[in-house]
């Protein structure tokens, strides 16, 4: 039994299949072949590489900044102590100029024996 199909027909279908042909060599082309994957990493070259685990027992960004802020307190409280102990020196010295003045009044005005 043989199949009749008109002309018309086989070229619609002609047309069809170098349509489909063209669509799977563009596909193909997309699609990344062994050599196209030679040039990225393995398993292997990654087990070189630090994973999450081993980064762990590093300080985080959180840490180093929760540390600064640790320490910026500190130096400020220190700052505020400089200022007070520089303040009560300041006083110290007025009253120790002061007793010396007196003193050296109280001195001259007593003449104690050589």
């Amino acid at each position: 039994m043989k199949l009749k199909i008109k002309k018309a027909t086989l070229d619609s279908l002609d047309k069809k299949i170098d349509q489909l042909g063209l669509r799977v060599f563009g596909i193909e082309k997309r699609f990344a072949t062994k050599k196209d994957l030679e040039r990225f990493a393995t398993k292997d070259d990654l087990k070189k590489y630090a994973t999450k685990d081993d980064l762990k027992k590093y300080a985080t960004k959180d840490d180093i900044i929760n540390f600064k802020d640790e320490i910026l307190g500190e130096i400020r409280d220190m700052r505020d102590e400089n200022v007070l102990i520089t303040g009560r020196n300041s006083i110290n010295r007025d009253m120790l100029e002061d007793h010396e003045t007196r003193i050296g009044k109280l001195e001259t005005a007593v003449s104690f024996p050589k």
